[in-house]
């Protein structure tokens, strides 16, 4: 009975040493929520740019070292904390007519696909609450050192 209760305890050492590095090749990155936001510019009657952001942003990248295309992130952001620096405008787009804050408190963006390109990581987003479906026109690009770039200063 013993040497069965040593061997079960050898194959189990040797199964721990062996994922060691399956679980070393994948990491989870949290986003910094003090120093994130996410930034949007809109077009209001092709004559200005209205810009803002949402100040309160969660998430993770799982970053798969061996292989980029395994990677995903996953990003929350708190649909009240828009912030266009008009208060009136903010209070607009928290109403039904827009974000339906009340009903839809967050907007949660997912990739779809993880791409390796000449330096940064692409993160190919879909956000999705019930009041907002759709791809994003323009995909946010993580830089390997952890910044956010716009995919043209790559």
């Amino acid at each position: 009975m013993a040497n069965k209760t040593s061997r079960i305890a050898i194959l189990a050492g040797l199964a721990a040493v062996f994922s060691l590095p399956a679980a070393a090749a994948t990491s989870e990155w949290k986003i910094d929520p003090p120093h994130s936001s996410a930034q949007f510019a809109v077009r209001h009657l092709t004559i200005s740019t209205v810009r803002g952001a949402f100040t309160k942003v969660t998430g993770t990248v799982q970053l798969d070292d061996q292989d980029i295309t395994k990677s995903s992130v996953e990003v929350t952001i708190d649909a009240a904390s828009v912030d266009t620096r008009v208060p009136d405008r903010d209070q607009d787009l928290r109403s039904d007519r827009f974000f339906e804050v009340a009903k839809y408190p967050t907007i949660t963006f997912k990739s779809k696909k993880v791409e390796l390109l000449a330096r940064p990581l692409l993160a190919n987003p879909r956000p999705s609450s019930a009041a907002i479906a759709m791809p994003l026109p323009r995909s946010p690009a993580l830089s390997p050192r952890g910044s956010v770039t716009e995919p043209t200063d790559a």
